[in-house]
């Protein structure tokens, strides 16, 4: 799927799951295809808004209780990062707001 959005002439928004950059190609197919952007928001605010979701369908944090989330988030990221630092843009922290996204990628 994200191939066939990504081969699309039409303008979209699209959000992956956290593992979608990290396979095959599509890293580098997303930035062929338009701009990326990276929210590097801490493991520990991470953890605390998945707490506030139905885990269950969570597959990766299903099982895990919740003092393991932080723990299994930062795991995750260290085997991710290399792709996810690839984006067009990285924004880093917990208050991340859409006009400051905005404002930096119109400019």
């Amino acid at each position: 799927m994200l191939k066939k959005f990504c081969s699309s002439v039409e303008s979209f928004v699209m959000s992956t799951g956290g593992g979608a950059p990290c396979f095959h190609d599509n890293m580098m197919q997303m930035n062929q295809s338009g701009q990326t952007i990276f929210l590097d928001v801490p493991a520990k605010e991470i953890a605390n808004r998945l707490e506030k979701t139905s885990l269950i369908e969570r597959p990766l944090f299903a099982k895990l209780a919740p003092e393991q989330l932080k723990d299994k988030i930062e795991f995750l990221r260290s085997l991710r990062i290399a792709f996810y630092k690839q984006a067009t843009f990285i924004f880093e922290g917990s208050d991340i707001s859409v006009e400051m996204i905005m404002s930096r990628i119109t400019s």
